[in-house]
């Protein structure tokens, strides 16, 4: 926020990351329980192939999702930051996200790497 009170410019663009990434990650959500969500009958089946590729895009779009939120709070510290002191306080936040992203992101790189040996 700048000093009249008006959003400035990295601030919307941090509110438009996250309504963004929020929306792929509603949609990856839906995706995958769709079959809870509707009713059940033949009309609603989907094919197997699917089926199956529903939750491969859910984790992709959860990956991106998280990898935004990290890139979005690093940029948010490093411009608002006024001093040494308070940019080694603000960035500690954005790297223990980054150290959880890093182990969910190899979890996954690891099941997909076993899934396919």
């Amino acid at each position: 926020m700048s000093e009249s009170g008006s959003p400035d410019g990295v601030s919307l663009t941090v509110r438009a990351v996250a309504l963004i990434a929020t929306a792929v990650i509603g949609n990856a959500y839906w995706r995958l329980h769709r079959e809870r969500i509707q009713p059940a009958g033949e009309q609603y089946r989907e094919p197997l192939a699917e089926g199956k590729a529903d939750p491969f895009w859910g984790q992709t779009a959860t990956i991106w999702a998280r990898w935004t939120v990290v890139v979005a709070g690093a940029v948010v510290v490093l411009s608002q930051a006024s001093d040494q002191g308070e940019l080694a306080i603000g960035i500690l936040p954005v790297v223990v996200l980054l150290i959880a992203n890093f182990y969910l992101h190899g979890r996954h790189l690891v099941k997909s790497q076993r899934m396919r040996a």
